[in-house]
């Protein structure tokens, strides 16, 4: 845990800076009474008594210069109250119905562009998938990237994503995929959201819900320096871990490390993987491939492990189907030519999902784990 409360030692200098500040005062004090005391009311020629002014009035400035520079070691600044959890980019502990029981609606790949409705069995679903978001009544919705295409410009955000999965923007908690920055700077993406979406340079960031913590991680590496180890979204992610211990603990965002979709294992997100799997996280959310896949928990080596990380792919928005290809060797269940939301119930001890398929809310994949 970071301690930003204070910094050790400076109570212990201002408790001594004080101390010698009253032993000057009074080191000052003491002869100037013992004198009067002795002289009583004896009269004194004007010009000494002026003298003897001055004096004193030099000897208590220096007196408070002295203690002034003795308190301000540890006096001056206004002090916060330690937060437990308090790292940067930690937005805090949100909202939600049950701390005990929490509902979250996630996937990726979402809305075509303006004007396009659902022309042929495999594109542009997000009026589908949108109500069954809505029937699973969420506490938060975690999107995986590729919300509006083609571009992510603010303008389609407006005309299309809003008026579906949108809906829900104000309990939204977004990460970033490839499609927004074909918008420079996914300057649509971050205007669309404002502060839900993070540092606009930086698009990761943290928060609580329940029992959980939650990590949302930018995996569109070039954009914001790198993703690897010693890169500053790594390294901030080694720190806001270490600063939620104990807490169970999802990450999420676009790019999977693992996939038996078109778009294959990503090794740009090899770094972050193995800090989670390390610090023992439990869950793992990714889209881009337009399918649903779920794998066995795995290790930092992507083998499988029961202590490891679950990985979800749920790039199952609307936006269009993926045909998959060779499956990976720890991939447990694949579905595609489906649209639907991946819902989660977060509890204290472990959670819960189900892949809840459109139109018709059928759930065609479900099951529990424990945290670590």
């Amino acid at each position: 845990m970071i301690d930003d409360s204070a910094e050790p030692g400076r109570d212990l200098i201002l408790s001594v800076g004080a101390a010698l500040l009253v032993l000057l005062l009074l080191a000052v004090a003491a002869p100037i009474y013992i004198r009067l005391r002795r002289r009583g009311h004896s009269a004194e020629r004007p010009e000494r008594l002026a003298g003897r002014f001055r004096w004193r009035i030099l000897i208590v400035v220096a007196v408070a210069v002295v203690g002034s520079s003795l308190t301000a070691a540890g006096a001056p600044y206004p002090r916060r109250p330690h937060e437990a959890g308090a790292t940067p980019l930690y937005i805090g502990a949100q909202p939600v119905r049950d701390p005990g029981s929490v509902i979250i609606g996630a996937a990726g790949d979402i809305a075509c562009p303006p004007g396009r409705r659902r022309n042929k069995a495999n594109a542009c679903g997000m009026e589908g998938t949108a109500k069954v978001l809505g029937a699973i009544r969420p506490d938060a919705v975690l999107t995986l990237g590729d919300h509006q295409y083609p571009s992510g410009s603010l303008p389609d955000f407006k005309a299309s994503y809003a008026h579906t999965w949108g809906t829900y923007r104000d309990i939204t908690f977004p990460v970033p995929g490839n499609h927004e920055y074909e918008t420079p700077r996914a300057r649509g993406y971050f205007a669309y959201f404002g502060r839900r979406a993070g540092e606009p340079d930086k698009g990761y960031y943290s928060y609580d819900l329940g029992a959980w913590h939650l990590i949302a991680l930018n995996s569109e590496c070039h954009q914001i320096g790198g993703c690897g180890d010693s890169d500053p979204q790594a390294r901030w992610l080694r720190q806001d871990l270490e600063a939620h211990r104990p807490k169970c603990v999802l990450a999420y965002w676009h790019r999977p490390r693992f996939s038996s979709g078109p778009h294959g294992n990503d090794r740009d997100q090899d770094a972050l993987w193995r800090i989670l799997a390390a610090a023992s996280a439990d869950v793992v959310l990714a889209g881009h491939d337009h399918d649903y896949e779920r794998f066995t928990p795995m290790n930092a080596d992507g083998e499988a492990d029961p202590k490891g990380v679950a990985q979800f792919v749920a790039g199952t928005g609307g936006r269009s189907h993926y045909k998959f290809r060779t499956p990976k060797p720890t991939s447990k269940v694949r579905i595609t030519g489906r649209d639907g939301v991946l819902r989660l119930q977060l509890t204290e001890q472990g959670y819960a999902w189900d892949f809840t398929t459109a139109p018709k809310g059928e759930v065609l994949d479900s099951g529990n784990g424990q945290c670590h």
